[in-house]
């Protein structure tokens, strides 16, 4: 599956292909040199708004990002390499790229409000934050948006 390394100006495209399940690395604290040997070592697509980085020859794919609109990039990104938005979704922490694993429900009482252990029956965990995931209303709430951007069937 193909793999994604971010410039520090697109952190809400990272999210949002880690959303669909797109391993994609956002570092913004390290360089884009640091950043550069890492695409090259781990054979990522760099992701840029910065026109004159992809004007260089590389080792490894780059992109350049026309749009400051985190809908327009990520359209830009689907629409470029295909992407399918449906398979992988909610596989990954959107914060720490790490996979997400299924978690029982008594084993995450204290973390998640009284309202939700109501209503919700299935949860993942991420391994690396700790951060608890469910079908929620932000879950909905993302599936609209995607489907409003027509990806809710690529």
């Amino acid at each position: 599956m193909i793999r994604f390394i971010t410039d520090g100006m697109l952190g809400r495209l990272a999210r949002w292909l880690r959303i669909l399940g797109y391993d994609t690395v956002f570092q913004p604290d390290r360089s884009k040199e640091e950043l550069s040997l890492l695409a090259a070592c781990e054979n990522r697509v760099f992701l840029t708004r910065d026109r004159n980085f992809t004007e260089r020859t590389w080792p490894f794919q780059t992109v350049y990002i026309f749009s400051e609109d985190p809908k327009k990039q990520l359209e830009q990104v689907v629409s470029n390499f295909n992407l399918d938005c449906v398979s992988y979704r909610f596989l990954l922490c959107s914060v720490c790229n790490v996979p997400v694993e299924p978690v029982e429900k008594k084993r995450i009482i204290e973390k998640v409000p009284s309202g939700v252990l109501e209503r919700e029956s299935i949860f993942w965990k991420c391994p690396a934050c700790g951060r608890i995931y469910w079908k929620g209303g932000h879950w909905k709430r993302i599936e609209k948006w995607l489907s409003g951007l027509g990806l809710s069937s690529h």
